[in-house]
């Protein structure tokens, strides 16, 4: 009776779909990132969202103050701070050769490079003229679960997010991103941390059936 309890419970927990979180990163660039660090003046900042279900990362950012003007800038993966990792794509700046300016890319990834994300293994690097290596790099590190239409990942969907969309309009952002940040204005995230989020819906599902044949049983011996 209790393996056919279970199978049922099993197929019940399957059958709940999935459920995303999106996950937000607010952090800074400077060159003391850099590997090997450099004392450039140049300074930026990036936000990023990343679907753990769709698996989709938008990129945002700027930067100011650089030595050289920049050429390419990247998501590397999947390294820890201080070591060079790989490019896993490339991001577009605006303007595409300056001192300061934007930066901005979306992709779909691999289940494995959206868990070395999460666990602090990528970085932004700009690379400039001056410093072609990397004059400014920034890791995406403790992501906090955020709200769809949350784009500048400040844990509020208001005006500054829909700044955010037009500012990507067309190159991360779509008319229905416009409409998810209209669907949730004025909603705060109350997002958690990556190391607090909440347990899985299929072991909630079965930690709550274990909890009923526990509770079953002991109706059966104080009978």
């Amino acid at each position: 009776m209790r393996t056919i309890f279970f199978a049922t419970i099993a197929v019940l927990c399957l059958a709940i779909p999935a459920q995303a979180t999106v996950w937000g990163f607010s952090n800074s660039l400077d060159g003391a990132q850099e590997t090997p660090p450099n004392t450039s003046p140049g300074t930026g900042s990036v936000t990023a969202t990343l679907n753990d279900l769709t698996r989709q990362i938008i990129i945002s950012g700027g930067y100011q103050n650089l030595l050289g003007i920049t050429g390419d800038s990247h998501l590397h993966c999947c390294a820890p701070p201080g070591t060079p990792a790989l490019i896993l794509f490339g991001l577009t700046n605006n303007p595409p050769s300056a001192t300061s300016g934007t930066f901005t890319g979306s992709a779909v990834l691999t289940a494995q490079n959206v868990a070395n994300i999460l666990n602090g293994l990528s970085y932004i690097n700009v690379h400039t003229s001056e410093v072609p290596g990397g004059e400014i790099r920034g890791q995406l590190m403790n992501p906090v679960s955020t709200f769809p239409g949350d784009f500048n990942v400040d844990r509020q969907v208001d005006a500054a997010d829909y700044v955010a969309w037009r500012k990507g309009k067309d190159l991360i952002y779509g008319d229905e991103d416009y409409v998810v940040w209209r669907a949730h204005f004025g909603q705060p995230t109350g997002g958690s941390s990556l190391t607090n989020s909440a347990v899985p819906e299929a072991a909630a599902c079965f930690t709550f059936a274990t909890g009923i044949l526990g509770l079953l049983a002991f109706r059966r011996a104080m009978r």
